[in-house]
C-alpha cells in the first residue's frame, strides 16, 4: 500500500504505511525467522528512503539506506545490495559528492553483474553516465549511456531505452 501511495504522489501516506509495516514486522517477530524479518526491514527501509529521495531530502534518505546496508550485510542478499548501493550513489550524486557516488555505482554494477540483473545494470550505467555528465566528463558519460542502451535493447526494456536516449540527447 505504501508503494501505491508513493505512485499516487501521497508521500506522507506512503511513509505512514511503511512505518505501519515496520511496526507489524516487530509484532510478528515470533512468526518470522531473524533473516526473514531482517530482509523485510531492509526492503521497508529502502522504500522509505526512496520517499525521501523523491522529496530531495538526501541526508535523511542516506540514514535509512545505511540502516538497510547494515541489516543486509549478514544476509548477503545481492539484490538488496545492488539496489542499496545504486540508491546511495544517487544520494551522493545529488548532494554533489560525485566521487563517492561513482564508488557506490561501481559497487552496484559489480553486484548486479554477479546477480545477472541486466535491467539493474542498465539502470546503474545510466546513473554512472549522469554522474559523469555532472563532472563534465562527457566521453565517459557517453560510454556509460551507450552500454546502458545496448543492455536495454538486449532485454527489450523500452523504459530503460527511453531513459538512456533522453540522457544521450541531453549529453549531445
Amino acid at each position: 500500500i505504501g508503494v501505491l501511495y508513493f505512485d499516487l504522489g501521497d508521500l506522507d501516506k506512503s511513509i505512514a504505511c511503511y512505518n505501519d509495516a515496520l511496526r507489524l514486522l516487530e509484532e510478528s517477530h515470533e512468526e518470522l525467522t531473524e533473516n526473514e524479518l531482517s530482509d523485510r526491514k531492509v526492503r521497508a527501509f529502502n522504500n522509505i528512503a526512496g520517499v525521501y529521495i523523491h522529496r530531495s531530502d538526501f541526508p535523511t534518505a542516506l540514514l535509512y539506506f545505511q540502516q538497510a546496508v547494515e541489516m543486509n550485510r549478514p544476509l548477503k542478499n545481492l539484490r538488496n545490495e545492488g539496489s542499496l548501493n545504486n540508491n546511495i550513489g544517487i544520494c551522493h550524486m545529488e548532494m554533489g559528492k560525485y566521487d563517492l557516488a561513482d564508488q557506490h555505482f561501481l559497487k552496484a554494477l559489480v553486484v548486479r553483474k554477479e546477480n545477472g540483473d541486466v535491467r539493474g545494470q542498465a539502470q546503474v550505467l545510466n546513473n554512472l553516465g549522469k554522474n559523469q555528465t555532472k563532472v563534465r566528463n562527457f566521453a565517459a558519460a557517453r560510454d556509460h549511456f551507450e552500454q546502458a542502451l545496448a543492455l536495454g535493447r538486449q532485454i527489450g526494456s523500452r523504459e530503460s531505452m527511453v531513459i538512456t536516449l533522453e540522457s544521450l540527447s541531453l549529453l549531445y
